[in-house]
């Protein structure tokens, strides 16, 4: 749900988006200033995903954009260019460490403080199982795609070490790979195992692997100003396939539908997010923390007993409250440590 940030010493800190991408014709570091708008409208796509399941368990909820796989297609096209930059291994890992443990120890804190020991257990195995475990109310579940994404970051240092992307098609070969991996199981989870919800199990895990290919392929691929102009066709699949994914009995049909949503959606992000548009700077990055701390506060709704409208505005109120104290208190400053720790690895 994280992505690489960089701060410019002696500047206010920038999100991350706003320092990765393409070099620009002065040599200095390029911007996708699009990406932190595309990643807050999916962290309050997650917070609208959870609000019904928190207080009237309906899952039969599915977002025009499935946002796990879409955050993690922006994290991977982001975090494999920083990589290609970043000195050595172990200033990547420190500043991996520095962008993702201190809203995560704050989410983890706050699961504690709103429902208990039992609820941090479940948060705790959700994060070491890479699935959601939530049989004990107030579970900050969630935490399962941040492991997913730590070990998707250490395969692409793996095949970084390895020389793997400079094989010529080695990105492309791996994401038809996970593409194909994502199709036949999806399919078959859906048909044998009769799957009502992407969010059961099985296929979740398949998308988040393809949509990271996604982003790592389109991050050296000829092919990204193909998707770049057709961004609109991408997100519009993604669209369609939410839209008939309920209307469809149970079977195989759901599974194709859901390959479309996620392979759809994911390079959908992708194109417009690296648009060459001028749009206002989102200079406070509150994506992350919506994401890791919205469940808890969901948790707070239900204990004020607050239903209907109630519920859903106190709910995403209190949510980007908690962002933005995780985002000024803790985040913003780890970052400009990060960018300390950049001028004296530099010089």
């Amino acid at each position: 749900m994280e992505a690489e940030s960089q701060i410019t010493p002696g500047a206010q800190p920038e999100a991350d988006s706003q320092t990765e991408g393409r070099q620009s014709r002065s040599g200095a570091r390029p911007h996708y200033p699009l990406f932190n708008w595309i990643r807050l409208f999916l962290a309050l796509e997650v917070v609208w995903l959870h609000t019904p399941i928190a207080h009237r368990g309906d899952q039969n909820l599915i977002l025009p954009i499935d946002p796990v796989p879409a955050f993690i297609a922006i994290s991977g096209f982001l975090v494999f260019q920083s990589l290609q930059r970043t000195p050595n291994l172990g200033a990547f890992w420190r500043n991996r460490a520095l962008r993702v443990l201190p809203a995560f120890f704050l989410a983890l804190v706050v699961t504690y403080a709103v429902n208990g020991m039992p609820a941090l257990r479940d948060s705790l195995l959700s994060y070491v199982r890479m699935i959601p475990v939530n049989t004990t109310p107030g579970a900050n579940y969630a935490l399962w795609s941040l492991s997913v994404e730590e070990i998707l970051y250490g395969l692409m240092v793996l095949f970084t070490v390895l020389g793997l992307y400079r094989v010529r098609h080695f990105h492309r070969g791996f994401f038809w790979v996970a593409f194909c991996l994502l199709s036949v199981f999806s399919v078959l989870l859906f048909t044998v195992f009769r799957l009502s919800h992407p969010l059961d199990g099985g296929p979740t895990g398949f998308a988040v692997g393809a949509s990271f290919a996604a982003g790592t392929y389109m991050a050296d691929s000829e092919y990204l100003p193909v998707v770049r102009r057709y961004w609109w066709v991408f997100i519009g699949a993604s669209v369609a396939g939410a839209g008939l994914f309920f209307q469809l009995p149970m079977g195989w049909l759901r599974g194709v539908l859901f390959v479309l949503m996620v392979v759809g959606g994911s390079l959908g992000v992708l194109g417009l997010g690296t648009m060459d548009v001028k749009v206002p700077k989102l200079n406070n990055d509150l994506s992350y923390g919506l994401y890791v701390l919205h469940l808890p506060m969901l948790s707070l709704c239900d204990k004020w007993a607050l239903t209907g409208p109630r519920f859903i505005a106190t709910g995403f109120g209190l949510s980007l409250a908690a962002a933005a104290v995780s985002w000024f208190c803790l985040e913003r400053p780890m970052l400009s440590l990060k960018a300390k720790s950049a001028t004296t690895d530099s010089g």
